[in-house]
């Protein structure tokens, strides 16, 4: 009988606690545009890196390991830890750089031009990106990748919360633009699928 009673009486505590003794808040969430933004100034941060050591003054490619810690555009900073290495034909027509970089964010405040959303970042822990760009004979420039981690984010709205990320970069199909690419996969618990293209030399 009283392990009957200890039993019940152990139900009822653990019933208690999961209908409202926990007085953690719900987090907010963001909608598929806005996780989209999210990943672009993630993204932009990453590439911002591949696009110094394309034109760095060691030349496309730089080798090696970099530890930096960079001012974000409005406040705090970002701490990338990254592997910079050639890809494809450095010295041909169709030679790129591939990255590895870990972005720590610390209170990193950065604005999304497009949709005017201002976000602050801080590692929950970490976001992963994994890059090779390269430029084709045609002077188009050709990404793929993947980005994946959590990162706690909050909004100038008074919105915050925590997004998982696990996104794929895929270069699309249009061969005369200046940039394609196709982004999929899973990003503040709403699936993403989007293509972006920028009219190219040719197109």
């Amino acid at each position: 009988m009283h392990q009957l009673r200890a039993g019940l009486i152990l139900s009822a505590g653990l019933a208690a606690a999961s209908c409202g003794g926990s007085t953690t808040e719900p987090e907010d969430t963001l909608t598929a545009a806005e996780a989209l933004a999210l990943i672009e100034v993630a993204m932009g941060q990453a590439l911002e890196l591949s696009d110094d050591a394309l034109g760095g003054d060691g030349g496309p490619g730089i080798p090696g390991p970099l530890q930096l810690t960079l001012p974000c555009t409005t406040g705090g900073t970002v701490g990338l830890n990254a592997q910079v290495r050639p890809v494809g034909d450095p010295g041909g027509e169709t030679g790129g750089v591939g990255i590895s970089v870990t972005l720590t964010h610390s209170g990193c405040v950065e604005r999304h031009e497009t949709t005017g959303i201002t976000f602050t970042l801080d590692g929950a822990p970490d976001l992963d990106v994994d890059i090779e760009l390269s430029v084709s004979p045609q002077f188009a420039f050709q990404i793929s990748g993947s980005l994946d981690g959590s990162v706690r984010w909050a909004t100038d709205d008074g919105r915050s919360g925590t997004c998982a990320i696990d996104v794929a970069l895929e270069p699309g199909d249009d061969p005369n633009a200046l940039l394609s690419l196709d982004v999929t996969g899973q990003a503040c618990g709403t699936q993403i699928m989007e293509s972006f293209n920028a009219p190219g030399l040719l197109g």
